[in-house]
C-alpha cells in the first residue's frame, strides 16, 4: 500500500461512508475523498509509556481527533 511506503506500516483497513481509515502501531489517518480532492488526517494513537499513565484522557483526546478527521470537508 502508498501508505506502507512512507513509514505507516498498516495494522488496520477499513472503508468509510466517505474514504478509508488506517491505522498503525503508534498512529491513525483519514482519507476522506470530496469529490475530485483527497483529504488526508490523522495523528498519533499517545502509546507511550507516559500516556498509558492517563488511558481516559488518551482516549477521550485519540477519538475526539478521529471525529474531527472523519467528518472533514472541504
Amino acid at each position: 500500500a502508498v501508505l506502507d511506503k512512507g513509514g505507516f506500516k498498516v495494522t488496520k483497513n477499513e472503508k468509510t461512508a466517505n474514504g478509508h481509515y488506517y491505522e498503525s502501531e503508534d498512529a491513525f489517518r483519514y482519507v476522506v475523498v470530496a469529490g475530485d480532492k483527497r483529504i488526508n488526517c490523522g495523528g498519533s494513537l499517545y502509546k507511550s509509556d507516559d500516556y498509558n499513565k492517563i488511558p481516559k484522557v488518551r482516549d477521550a483526546v485519540v477519538a475526539e481527533a478521529k471525529k474531527i478527521c472523519q467528518t472533514a470537508k472541504l
